[in-house]
Formats: structure tokens, C-alpha cells, sequence
């Protein structure tokens, strides 16, 4: 009976899947007046209850007010909403009670309660167990204690399944539609059948809602595409007919003119960058040749300058004019190092003697002390000794002075006369650098008219190039230009022919589509074969320009060669002339100056030796006069030493002898004493020895 029923239910539920899949089309193809009618009341009573909401005091319950307003868009809330809104009413009445939910928790508060009690049990069986020795009661309740552990293990996995099943309620509740939940809740005790009818009757009219709001959408978007399409076609018309009235014609001018005059402006760009490398690569030539020439001339003019320098300090004997600063200076240390080298050996003799002296001296004081006359004699014989070399100093040390004064005066004679001659060699080098110097640059005035010239001359010819260029695009221009207003004519005609044909023929939209598209195809393949024509004939002008550009720029620059080239030669025979020439006068002038030089190094030479016969003559009298003056020094020396000598010898005999005879007299005196001391002695001896025998 039950797979009866159950087969009874599933024809039913496919006939009525069916009847919804008929209406579901019907309802797409054409959607029914009913629909509309439901969907407009709901509409109605959905703007009704915004109206009461508005009209309530709704201060203190936001959050109700804010959940009914976010359900006000949707039609199927609408009894949900009405629920909602008869809780505000009373809740605002202040008549609102809360129902009250029995709660589920006894069963589970009494199964926790048995589980607690439970666990006691088992405490209690468990401290029971850990006595030693058990009663037969404590026994029964050890032994029961397994059978409660299993009795709380099944209700602990009874309360876990019931929880979890309450969770999973949950969440189910969480997900059911609010209208569904709410037509439920409110025709709970109604049939399956009508719960399902209405149900059905739910969908139908969301789906309903649905399809109306797409097929509303459907046909908002299908009028926008039509009017927006209507629009784009009478602008592409519009826009077709002013275009072939005069805006294509004129594009296609303006275009052609400004390709034309970009491609003129690239070809004088391009003209102009290679004129302007040519020049600058020319002038940057010219500019190394002069620097080249520049340099030459100045490197030449700096060795001659030089080997002129060279040869002049040779001639005068700058190393010469040294050796004799040298030769002077070692002649002046020779005559100081000799005068100082005699008052040395005066003054070593003189000490010597002085020594000696003093040691004589000091031999007769320590033989008698007496002798102050002898002492009074030397102190004086020192005094005029001294006497005698102060003068011989101050002799030798005037001579010395006036031998430096000549000297220096002769050294500052030499010296202003080589610099006076140096003077004037430096000042006739100055004249001379300078007159090079105003013919060097007399000379890059010359070349920089020549240059100047040349190069006005180029740009004279580069402006009649460019002119003849000038007048050449313009003709071509024109040209195009003629071709292209022939051309537009032509094809106004034929716009003009193809106008009354359709205005005689009634052409439809396609027949005129496809006319304005093979227009625009022959257009196009028109202005880009014209464009092709003119661009091949700008090259083929371009080209024959160029070649004639170059051809021109060539011969100038030969015929500049040419110039270059003999001018340069010209410049130079003249340079090598000129330089020839002052060849010639530098080499006279410096023979001249040979010959003042020999001239000069003669006199030198004739000084020189006047000098030097002169230091001879002064060397030899000095040495004359030191030996004069040593020799009579000496004989006086000795003649003082001996008289004194003599002196001294008499009173030292007079005292030895007296010093003798004392002596003597002492020493026969003391000689007596003690031989009388003996003979004393003696005879006591013998007393003595005398005694001794007696007794």
C-alpha cells in the first residue's frame, strides 16, 4: 500500500511538474494579466505600509524600523512585513506581550543531574577501593563501579548527539526564507496540499516579478539600440553629404599640401645639414691648415729665437765672464788663505818663541824667585812683540782692503758692461720678436679677408641654389595642385551624376551604402596613386637636384682648391723669401755681433792681463815685504833673546857660583858634623868593647 501511494505521488508531482513547465512557457511567450494585477496590488500594499511606518512614533525601536524598510523593495516579504509591523504597534501601544518558549533544558538538567550523581557514586566506590580490606557491601559497590562508568559514558555520547543535532536545527532554521518561514509559522495546522499550493503560488509570482522586470528591460534596451542606431545612421548621412559637398575635397587638399610641404622642408633640412657639414668641415680645415701654418711659423721663429740666444750667450762668454768670477774669487781665497796662512806661521813662530820663553822664564823663577828684573824685561820684550804684530796686522789688512776695493770696483766695471750689452741684445731681440709678430698677424688678416671672401662667395651660391630650389617646388606645386583641383572637379561631377541618379532612382539605404563605399574604395585608390605619383616625382626632382647640388658643390670646391692650393703656394715662396731674406739679416747681424764680441773678449783679455800681472807684482811685494819684515823680525828677535840671554846666563853663573859655594860650605859642614858623629860613636863602641873585655 505504501509503493502504491508513493507511485500515486510521483504521477501527481510529474503531472504537476509538467502543468508548471507549460505555464513557465506560456508565461515567457506571454505573460498573463493576472500576474500583473497580483504584482501591482503587492506594489500598493507595500507603498501602504511605508505610509503607516512614516506615520508612527517609531522613537526607540531604529532597529525594527530599519529591518522593515530594507524588506519594503521585495514583494514576497510582505506578510513577514505585516507581522513586523502589527509587533511595532504594540510594542509603541505599550500592549506587546512575548511568548513564552518552554524550554528544553529539564530533560538535559536532569541527565546532568543523574550524571553528577553518578560521579559521586563512583568517588565514593573509587576511596572505598583504595581500603585494604572491604566488606561484603564495599565489595558489590567496587564491583558495580564499571557498570556506572558505562552508563556515564553512554548518556555523555546521548547529550553530545542530542547538541549536535540542535546545532544542525539550527543552522537549517538559519537558512529558510523568511516568507516561507512566516506563511509556516501561520498555517501551520493547514494541509500538505494547501501548504504546497502556496508554496507553488510563491514561486510562480517571483518567478512572475522576475520575468516581467527582464522582459521590461528587454524592451527599454531594444528602444535605446533602435533610437541610438537611428541616430548614428542620420549622423554618418549628415556627416557623407558634407563631406562629399566640400570637407573631403578640402582634406584632401589640405593633406596633400601639407605632405608636400613637410616632404619640401625635409629636403631643405636636409639640404641646408649638408651644406652647413660641408662648411663646417671646410672652415675646420682651413682652421687646422692655419693652426698647422700657425704653429710652424711660430716653432721656427722660437728656434731661431733660441739657436740666436744660444749663440749670443756663447759669444759673450757667459762662461767665460764665469771663469773669471771664479779665477777673481779663488785669486781673493788664495791671497786671504796665504796672508792668513803667514800671520798663522808668524803667530805659531811667536808662540813658539813665547813658550820658549816662558819656559826659560819659568826655569829661572823657579831657580830663584829673586829675579824680578828678569821678568820685568820679558813683559816688556812681550809688550813691543805684540806691538810688533798689531802693526804688521794692521799693515797687511789695509793692503788686503785696498786690493778688494780694486778688485770690486774692476768686478762692477765688467759687470755694467755686460749688462749693457745684455741690454741692448735683449732690447734688438724684443724689436725683432715684435716686427714678427705684427708680420704674422698682418698675415692672418690677409688670409682671414681671403677666407671671409671665399665664404661669402659660398653663400651667395647657396642662395641661388635655394632660390632655384624654391622656384622649382613651387612650379612642382603648382603643378599638383592643378592636377588635384582637376581631379576634384571630376569628382564632383561624379558625386554631382551619382546625386541625380539617386534622386531620379530613389536608391534605398543599401544601394547607397554600397555606392558610398565604392566612392570612398575609388578615392582612396585615387589620392594613394596620386600620392605615389607625386611622391615618385618629388624623388625623381629630389634626386636631379641633389645631382646638380653636387655637381655644382664639386666644381666650387675644386675651383676652392685650386685657389687654396696656389694661394698657399704663393704664400709660402713668399714666406720662404721673407724668411730667406731675414736668414740673411740675422746671420749678418750675428757676424757682427761675433766680431764686437772678439772685439770685446780682447780687451777683456788685455784687462785680464794687466790684472793679472798686477796681482803677480802685488803677490811678490807682499811676499817680499813679509819677508823683509820676518827676517828683520827674527835677526831682532834674536838679538833681543841673546842679550838677554847673556844677561841672564852672567847673573845665573853669579848665583850658581854662590849657590855652589853655600852649597859646598853646607855639605863640608854637615860632612864634619857626621864624621864627628862617627868618631864619637866610635869611641864609645870601643869603650864599650873595652868594658866588656875588662869585666
Amino acid at each position: 500500500m505504501v509503493k502504491k501511494a508513493r507511485k500515486l505521488k510521483k504521477k501527481s508531482n510529474s503531472k504537476k511538474g509538467g502543468r508548471r513547465v507549460s505555464r513557465k512557457i506560456s508565461s515567457k511567450v506571454n505573460p498573463n494579466k493576472r500576474d500583473f494585477e497580483v504584482f501591482a496590488k503587492g506594489v500598493e500594499r507595500l507603498e501602504e505600509i511605508r505610509g503607516e511606518l512614516n506615520s508612527l512614533d517609531t522613537k526607540g525601536y531604529e532597529e525594527d524600523v530599519k529591518s522593515i524598510k530594507s524588506k519594503l523593495k521585495n514583494v514576497s516579504y510582505i506578510p513577514e512585513i505585516e507581522e513586523e509591523m502589527r509587533i511595532l504597534r504594540q510594542r509603541i501601544g505599550g500592549s506587546y506581550k512575548e511568548k513564552r518558549t518552554r524550554k528544553r533544558t529539564d530533560d538535559h538538567g536532569k541527565i546532568n543531574s543523574k550524571i553528577a550523581e553518578l560521579e559521586k557514586e563512583i568517588k565514593k566506590r573509587g576511596r572505598v577501593r583504595s581500603k585494604r580490606q572491604l566488606s561484603g557491601k564495599d565489595r558489590k559497590l567496587v564491583e558495580s563501579i564499571p557498570r556506572f562508568e558505562g552508563e556515564l559514558k553512554r548518556l555523555r555520547n546521548f547529550i553530545d548527539d542530542k547538541k549536535k543535532e540542535e546545532k544542525r536545527k539550527r543552522e537549517l532554521l538559519n537558512k529558510i526564507d523568511p516568507g516561507v518561514s512566516f506563511l509556516i509559522n501561520n498555517k501551520f495546522n493547514l494541509t500538505l496540499g494547501e501548504i504546497k499550493a502556496e508554496l507553488s503560488k510563491k514561486l510562480k509570482d517571483k518567478e512572475l516579478v522576475v520575468q516581467k522586470q527582464l522582459h521590461d528591460d528587454l524592451e527599454l534596451r531594444k528602444k535605446n539600440f533602435e533610437y541610438q542606431y537611428k541616430q548614428l545612421e542620420d549622423r554618418f548621412v549628415n556627416r557623407y553629404n558634407e563631406r562629399v559637398k566640400g570637407s573631403l575635397g578640402r582634406e584632401v587638399k589640405e593633406k596633400f599640401n601639407d605632405a608636400v610641404r613637410e616632404k619640401i622642408r625635409g629636403m631643405k633640412k636636409g639640404i641646408q645639414r649638408e651644406l652647413k657639414k660641408k662648411t663646417e668641415w671646410k672652415l675646420k680645415e682651413l682652421d687646422r691648415e692655419k693652426k698647422n701654418f700657425k704653429d710652424m711659423l711660430i716653432k721656427a721663429n722660437q728656434k731661431k729665437v733660441k739657436v740666436q740666444e744660444e749663440k749670443i750667450r756663447k759669444y759673450l762668454g757667459a762662461n767665460n765672464f764665469k771663469e773669471l768670477k771664479a779665477r777673481e774669487s779663488e785669486l781673493k781665497n788664495k791671497l786671504i788663505l796665504n796672508s792668513k796662512r803667514l800671520l798663522e806661521d808668524e803667530k805659531s813662530k811667536l808662540k813658539k818663541e813665547h813658550k820658549v820663553l816662558e819656559n826659560l822664564i819659568k826655569v829661572e823663577i823657579e831657580k830663584d824667585s829673586k829675579l824680578k828684573q828678569s821678568k820685568h824685561a820679558l813683559n816688556i820684550s812681550k809688550q813691543r812683540l805684540k806691538l810688533k804684530e798689531t802693526k804688521l796686522k794692521r799693515i797687511f789688512s789695509s793692503k788686503d782692503k785696498r786690493l778688494d776695493k780694486r778688485l770690486d770696483l774692476k768686478e762692477a766695471k765688467l759687470k755694467k758692461l755686460l749688462e749693457s750689452k745684455e741690454n741692448d741684445l735683449n732690447n734688438k731681440l724684443k724689436l725683432k720678436e715684435g716686427q714678427i709678430k705684427k708680420e704674422l698677424d698682418a698675415k692672418k688678416d690677409e688670409l682671414k679677408k681671403i677666407f671671409k671672401g671665399r665664404f661669402e662667395m659660398e653663400k651667395i651660391k647657396e642662395n641661388e641654389a635655394r632660390k632655384k630650389l624654391s622656384s622649382q617646388a613651387k612650379q612642382f606645386l603648382d603643378r599638383e595642385k592643378l592636377k588635384l583641383d582637376r581631379e576634384y572637379d571630376r569628382l564632383k561631377n561624379l558625386v554631382r551624376i551619382e546625386k541625380e541618379k539617386s534622386s531620379n532612382l530613389d536608391i534605398s539605404r543599401e544601394a547607397l551604402e554600397k555606392l558610398r563605399k565604392e566612392l570612398r574604395e575609388e578615392f582612396e585608390k585615387k589620392r594613394i596613386r596620386l600620392e605615389k605619383e607625386h611622391e615618385v616625382g618629388v624623388s625623381r626632382e629630389k634626386d636631379s637636384l641633389k645631382e646638380h647640388f653636387d655637381e655644382e658643390v664639386l666644381l666650387h670646391k675644386v675651383a676652392l682648391d685650386k685657389k687654396m692650393k696656389e694661394h698657399l703656394t704663393n704664400r709660402t715662396s713668399r714666406l720662404k723669401n721673407n724668411y730667406d731674406l731675414m736668414k740673411a739679416r740675422e746671420l749678418r747681424r750675428v757676424e757682427e755681433m761675433k766680431r764686437s764680441i772678439s772685439r770685446e773678449k780682447g780687451v777683456v783679455a788685455n784687462i785680464r792681463n794687466a790684472l793679472s800681472l798686477k796681482r803677480r807684482k802685488i803677490i811678490e811685494d807682499d811676499s817680499k815685504y813679509k819677508q823683509e819684515l820676518v827676517s828683520k823680525l827674527e835677526g831682532e828677535k834674536m838679538d833681543a833673546i841673546k842679550k838677554e840671554i847673556s844677561g841672564q846666563s852672567q847673573v845665573i853663573r853669579e848665583k850658581l857660583r854662590k849657590e855652589f859655594g853655600d852649597k859646598l860650605r853646607l855639605e863640608i859642614k854637615a860632612k864634619e858634623a857626621e864624621f864627628e858623629k862617627r868618631k864619637a860613636d866610635l869611641a864609645l863602641e870601643l869603650q864599650k868593647k873595652a868594658r866588656l873585655l875588662f869585666n
